[in-house]
């Protein structure tokens, strides 16, 4: 059940990832007003997340679906770095961060954005709470020695419950 649920929320984000991807993808930064749109509108749901964005080239967060943003310096981030060079997965799970631009701990699923040439245009990203999955975690009792995790294809834990104790 754990593992149906975390990759259904993963394959939800991956979809906004896609449409934000595209959208940057045909249309730059000349268009961020018909993004916003997308959210206001709840065409791109983002009840779970702690915000969706796109950080550019220069490792900029540029744009994100939060009220007042403003830009941010990630280019020293893992979740952009891994995108900069040639990244063999399509999607990036990164490790719980302390967000700079949520001032919130999160876990940033990422997509690499590639101008028309397959050089590198910058990075779309969904932030999730990481409280999302615990939360789930919490409802499944496994017993006092039981335990669920959420782990990325690195074998690192983003996500622990053993018995009534969580992790980040």
């Amino acid at each position: 059940v754990l593992f149906r649920s975390s990759q259904t929320t993963i394959r939800n984000s991956d979809e906004a990832l896609r449409i934000v991807k595209f959208h940057y993808e045909q249309k730059g930064a000349s268009d961020f007003k018909l993004l916003n749109e997308y959210f206001d509108q709840n065409v791109i749901d983002v009840s779970f997340f702690n915000q969706v964005g796109i950080i550019n080239s220069d490792g900029i967060y540029e744009f994100s679906n939060l009220k007042n943003h403003k830009k941010v310096d990630l280019s020293d981030r893992e979740h952009f770095k891994v995108h900069r060079e040639i990244y063999p997965f399509g999607v990036y799970l990164s490790k719980p961060v302390l967000g700079r631009a949520s001032q919130k701990w999160s876990i940033q699923l990422t997509k690499r954005l590639n101008k028309p040439n397959g050089d590198f245009l910058g990075v779309a990203v969904v932030s999730f709470d990481p409280n999302y999955f615990i939360d789930f975690h919490k409802q499944i009792d496994l017993g006092p020695e039981g335990f669920t995790s959420l782990v990325g294809i690195d074998g690192l834990v983003r996500t622990l419950r053993v018995g009534n104790i969580s992790k980040i």
